[in-house]
């Protein structure tokens, strides 16, 4: 008799059906100090999180020299035949692109592999 193969399916937190809101949460901000217990995270101060802005670098579209971008969403639906689910699957894959030239830059591109 002829198996057929097992398609693996994404986690239940990366699949949503139509008509479900495909917003995720943003964590809070967080940071591990030197000795802290990496399982452990706690709040930033306002102090700590200036100083973090301010040594911080903007990313800047390479085709346009802008550091402006937008929220955007990439969307891959997988078949039902593949997944063995009562119906296809989409999956919401979150990423920026540049408010000017609408390009995604190679930081935020999606990889395909």
């Amino acid at each position: 008799m002829k198996q057929k193969p097992v398609k693996p399916t994404p986690p239940p937190s990366q699949i949503i059906k139509e008509g479900q809101d495909p917003k995720p949460q943003p964590p809070p901000t967080q940071t591990i100090r030197e000795g802290q217990d990496p399982n452990k995270t706690e709040k930033l101060k306002p102090e700590e999180k200036k100083e973090i802005m301010d040594n911080a670098k903007d990313i800047v579209c390479k085709s346009c020299d802008k550091n402006v971008f937008e929220k955007v969403f990439l969307f891959k639906k997988i078949s039902k035949l593949l997944t063995g689910t009562p119906e296809d699957i989409i999956i919401p894959l979150e990423t920026f692109r540049c408010v000017q030239c609408r390009i995604i830059p190679e930081e935020f591109q999606i990889d395909n592999k």
